[in-house]
């Protein structure tokens, strides 16, 4: 019960109980407490040099990752890279300087060298990433005209100037890498190049009609921080028929396209011939000088080199070889006569003679063994000419076959040594007994 007396002496009460709480508060509400904020440090390596996170990059585990705090006598939080890369810590308010060290040796830290993450009173999530690389390799080079042939760039050859490099990490040439183009002078560089993987190296043509001697090279490896280098080189012009070519001075460079018709080993000297659908020429490799592989009979081929002259028959040195880009088509096979033969009208063809006799039997040039020897023939119309056998254990033709009288159909590239024919057998199924 209240008395009317005692209303004014409680409403005195309760006005001294808020006072005194105003008076302990300073007269607002109480400030906040500190909220620690979360931070992520994402360490990763970039593998593909993109300058950005992706899926194909490295993100390294086990990385001691510390928050300096950057006042004085600032505190430091530490923890470690987990299997995302990511370090994860807490901290008070403040500003922190991420520092963490070199994992590999064959890495380097990008720019910028000082991260840093600053940590708000009221608490937040935080981010901050440190990218390295592998120290970057490079292909380099120089793609060139070789005008006179010597596997090597001199003075005055000019470079094949906008040409496209490119580099792929797989053999159908889609993943690619790093592209560039040659410069005026000649060189070109890709970089960087991730080191450690194979590279598919593909140089485009020089020109219309025209090919690097080795357009595709693969594998190419590169060691951190280091060149791989790589030249290559063209020469001559576009292809041109067989029987242009061969109306060209002697010397002229030449690039011709055919199927090879045989290929024969004589000591150091590789010599072949090679036929269009417009004439046949002798194709060598000048006694020692590179050949290329697929120039079995029948395989197509591209040959560039220079037209040479020996014992009176035109022929192109093969100082680069290649496949053909395409099938090319041979001239049929001729059945000649002797007198044809001699007047070498059809010289470098793959040609038929038909009912030559053996006149005797003769030791190759260069030596004597059972399979590389001569023999001397007389055609129907009187011509004699020679019949020569290169190899013949492989080819299945023995010494012993071609003894005096024996007369045989034979087929072959007909060539001349100083105004005398020869045809040249490849294997037994070029010789037709009678």
């Amino acid at each position: 019960m209240t008395f009317p007396w005692m209303r004014g002496v409680l409403a005195a009460a309760g006005v001294l109980a808020v006072t005194a709480c105003s008076d302990v508060t300073g007269g607002g509400d109480p400030p906040d407490a500190d909220v620690p904020s979360n931070v992520a440090v994402q360490v990763y390596v970039d593998t593909d040099y993109s300058g950005t996170l992706n899926d194909g990059d490295d993100r390294p585990l086990n990385v001691p990752v510390r928050l300096v705090a950057t006042s004085a006598g600032g505190a430091v939080v530490e923890d470690t890279t987990d299997w995302q890369g990511i370090a994860r810590m807490q901290v008070a308010p403040g500003t922190y300087e991420v520092i963490l060290p070199q994992p590999r040796s064959d890495w380097t830290r990008t720019e910028p060298l000082q991260v840093t993450v600053s940590a708000p009173r009221e608490g937040a999530e935080l981010q901050a990433s440190v990218r390295f690389i592998r120290l970057p390799g490079a292909v380099a080079g120089a793609a060139y005209r070789d005008d006179n042939l010597n596997n090597r760039r001199d003075a005055g050859e000019p470079g094949a100037a906008g040409v496209s490099v490119k580099a792929y990490t797989d053999q159908a040439l889609t993943r690619l890498v790093r592209e560039t183009t040659v410069a005026a002078d000649g060189s070109y560089a890709l970089y960087p190049m991730p080191p450690g993987v194979p590279y598919y190296v593909k140089f485009d043509d020089p020109g219309p009609g025209l090919r690097f001697e080795k357009s595709l090279h693969y594998p190419v490896y590169i060691a951190v921080g280091d060149t791989t280098r790589i030249s290559v080189r063209y020469a001559g012009g576009p292809v041109e028929s067989i029987a242009s070519a061969k109306q060209k001075p002697v010397g002229t460079v030449v690039t011709v396209e055919g199927v090879a018709l045989t290929r024969t080993w004589s000591f150091t000297c590789v010599t072949g011939y090679v036929q269009d659908s417009t004439a046949g020429i002798q194709a060598d490799a000048n006694c020692g000088g590179m050949h290329g592989g697929g120039d079995s009979p029948g395989s197509p081929m591209r040959i560039t080199g220079r037209l040479y002259s020996v014992n009176g028959e035109i022929g192109v040195g093969r100082s680069i070889v290649q496949s053909a880009a395409s099938w090319p088509a041979p001239a049929p096979t001729r059945l000649i006569t002797g007198a044809e033969a001699a007047a070498r009208t059809y010289e470098g063809s793959h040609v038929r003679i038909d009912s030559l006799r053996v006149v005797s039997v003769h030791d190759a040039p260069g030596g004597s063994s059972p399979w590389n020897f001569d023999v001397r023939v007389q055609a129907p119309d009187g011509t004699l000419m020679y019949v020569r056998v290169r190899n013949g254990d492989n080819a299945g033709l023995y010494r012993n076959q071609f003894v005096p009288g024996f007369t045989f159909d034979a087929r072959g590239p007909i060539g001349s040594h100083d105004g005398t024919p020869h045809i040249w057998l490849n294997s037994s199924y070029d010789m037709f007994p009678r």
